[in-house]
């Protein structure tokens, strides 16, 4: 905080100071510690004036470090310097060419930093990016083993499954046989009597063998003029035959979606 006091020659005898601060807090105090009192108009704060260079350490009139004078002609000389608008222009100078240097290289480092908070950006997308291909690499790898175990498995097929004790409430003296080889079916039915009528099992046929899609097959009983019939399997193991009346052979192929199957169905035949 500076002030201007014009006392003329003399001396002051007394300095009241009032300090004025708007929305200071009822509870906050504000203690004087030092006063400072130069001459002339030009304020230096706290660095040395010119008419205090006697009391500075290492200059006295003794050391030729500064010219006989009293303190009246130093405060003209001083009033005389700030009326010529002139004044040793060397340190400020050099503050600010510090000061242009300081903000050069704070924009500098601002740059620095923007370009280093984009490069944080990139590589938060390629880690993104990388642990996405790594997630489907996971998948692609899960999916070829799966594919993988499948033809294993494909390859030695189920082999020939005798599956007449799933189908209730018929005769014969053979049965009925399945075999699965990849994602082909075969079916054969060898001499197996069904009923008068329509023979009807919902879900019957085994999971991991079902077709696709429906499957139709006629059946005939007999030589010569044989008795016509229709087989159908449906892919959720629907198994119905519609005539003829007696034992008849059949077989038959198709293609599943099903799953390989954990435990095959019926006994070895």
């Amino acid at each position: 905080m500076h002030g201007v006091l014009n006392v003329g020659q003399d001396r002051p005898a007394k300095i009241t100071l009032r300090v004025g601060v708007r929305s200071l807090p009822s509870e906050a105090e504000v203690t004087v510690t030092d006063v400072q009192l130069q001459p002339g108009a030009t304020v230096t704060g706290w660095m040395p004036h010119t008419t205090e260079l006697p009391w500075s350490a290492g200059v006295s009139e003794e050391a030729g470090m500064y010219p006989s004078a009293n303190l009246v002609e130093l405060d003209e000389r001083v009033r005389a310097i700030e009326e010529d608008g002139t004044e040793d222009s060397t340190a400020r100078s050099w503050a600010q060419e510090a000061q242009s240097t300081a903000d050069q290289v704070q924009g500098e480092v601002d740059g620095l930093s923007s370009d280093v908070s984009d490069l944080q950006d990139d590589v938060s997308a390629v880690q993104d990016q990388l642990a996405t291909v790594q997630d489907e690499l996971t998948a692609m790898q899960s999916r070829l083993e799966a594919v993988e175990e499948f033809a294993d498995r494909a390859e030695e097929g189920t082999g020939l499954r005798d599956i007449t004790d799933l189908f209730p409430n018929i005769s014969t003296n053979f049965g009925i046989y399945t075999e699965r080889r990849g994602p082909f079916v075969a079916l054969y039915v060898v001499a197996v009597d069904f009923g008068e009528g329509t023979y009807d099992e919902a879900d019957v046929y085994p999971e991991g063998f079902r077709p696709s899609q429906t499957y139709y097959a006629t059946v005939a009983e007999g030589i010569g003029s044989p008795e016509l019939g229709l087989l159908t399997v449906w892919l959720h193991g629907r198994f119905r035959v519609t005539g003829p009346d007696g034992q008849f052979r059949l077989s038959a192929l198709w293609v599943t979606e099903d799953d390989w199957p954990d435990t095959l169905p019926g006994d070895p035949a």
